[in-house]
């Protein structure tokens, strides 16, 4: 393994970051727009407690209990037709399902109408900010919704996470890199461009070196990996490990979709990310698809010193068994609700690197 002095120093810090979901507040692939996005994801909040339908409850983390299903995931069940079940999430907080099955629906159709107010409220763009861009500039950073408001496109909360990245003596050197199934990256590296610029108000200039070349995560097999960078081309896991290790600045990184597809959603198929082989960075990833047993899309892949090599934690699993596996310190579900707040990014990264 690398051998990196001093190692009680505090360490460089990289942060894999989903986007729609996550730091995007819209999903241009799928045409979903802001509202659906917040519906969704609103969806996956409230749990069903009886499995007769009779009782549900609001959580933003996935219960303990054995066979409990988010409203999200209930709905899905009911959908062939991947389109129609979005459409039937993306207006969650519109319908009157809740209240009709449920003897407190109506109190808890309320409690989400008021979250997705919340969510809408803090995310809605200042007019001073608007008149201030130029059409160019509105139309990287802001999104229109149905109701003709404006919307942040990037969540306010990751500019913060930047700027302190920027600006901060708590980390040595840091880097950002978006983890894509989609084609998306491409506006955000844009945007991150108007932030060195100063363009992202309040936010000041600052230096950001965004890297053009992209990256391409390809997967064959569960335990085979190629990463390819411009002209380098890495084939074993180390050596993808030692590269991640020494990124610096803000890079775009595509994974293998078609491969998490084909292997039905399993998390050891997933977006990779490898800790543990050295300790001269410590890598936390921010995806609001991480979820308990399957269809969870990152892959934790651990060094094994024993063995000399990698290997999955395959199914994360409950936070506390996160903690348990050691894996908590690295990955972080998302969550739109509390991302809303301005120091989320940066205090979750505070907390896992600490």
């Amino acid at each position: 393994t690398m051998d990196c002095e001093r190692p009680r120093q505090r360490k460089k810090v990289v942060v894999h970051m989903d986007l729609n979901g996550t730091c995007v507040s819209c999903d241009t692939v799928c045409g979903l727009s802001f509202s659906s996005i917040v519906n969704i994801y609103l969806s996956g909040t409230v749990w069903q407690q009886n499995h007769d339908n009779s009782g549900w409850r609001f959580s933003l983390w996935e219960p303990v209990e054995e066979r409990n299903a988010s409203y999200y995931t209930v709905a899905e069940g009911l959908f062939k037709d991947r389109k129609k079940f979005k459409a039937h999430v993306g207006r969650f907080t519109d319908g009157d399902w809740l209240q009709s099955v449920s003897s407190d629906g109506a109190r808890l159709r309320s409690e989400m109408k008021a979250k997705y107010g919340h969510i809408v409220s803090e995310l809605s763009v200042p007019e001073e900010y608007w008149n201030l861009w130029t059409p160019q500039e509105r139309e990287i950073l802001t999104l229109s919704g149905a109701d003709s408001n404006h919307y942040y496109f990037i969540l306010p909360s990751f500019w913060r996470l930047l700027d302190w990245l920027c600006s901060s003596d708590e980390v040595p050197s840091w880097a950002i890199v978006f983890r894509t199934y989609g084609s998306d990256a491409e506006r955000v590296m844009r945007a991150v461009n108007l932030f060195a610029q100063g363009r992202v108000f309040p936010f000041r200039a600052r230096t950001v070196d965004v890297h053009t070349d992209k990256m391409t995560f390809t997967r064959t097999e569960t335990d085979t990996f190629t990463l390819a960078c411009g002209d380098r081309v890495f084939n074993d896991e180390a050596s993808i490990s030692h590269f991640l290790d020494s990124l610096t600045g803000v890079w775009a990184a595509s994974d293998d979709y078609f491969f998490w597809k084909e292997k039905g959603f399993h998390p050891t198929a997933g977006k990779p990310v490898w800790v543990g082989h050295t300790d001269c960075a410590h890598h936390v990833f921010f995806d609001d698809n991480i979820r308990c047993g399957s269809n969870n899309c990152v892959d934790v892949r651990v060094w094994d010193l024993a063995r000399a090599r990698f290997a999955s934690y395959g199914e994360v699993g409950t936070a506390e068994l996160c903690e348990a596996k050691g894996i908590g310190k690295h990955i972080v579900k998302a969550q739109l609700l509390q991302a809303c707040e301005s120091d989320y990014f940066v205090d979750s990264v505070k907390a896992r690197v600490g």
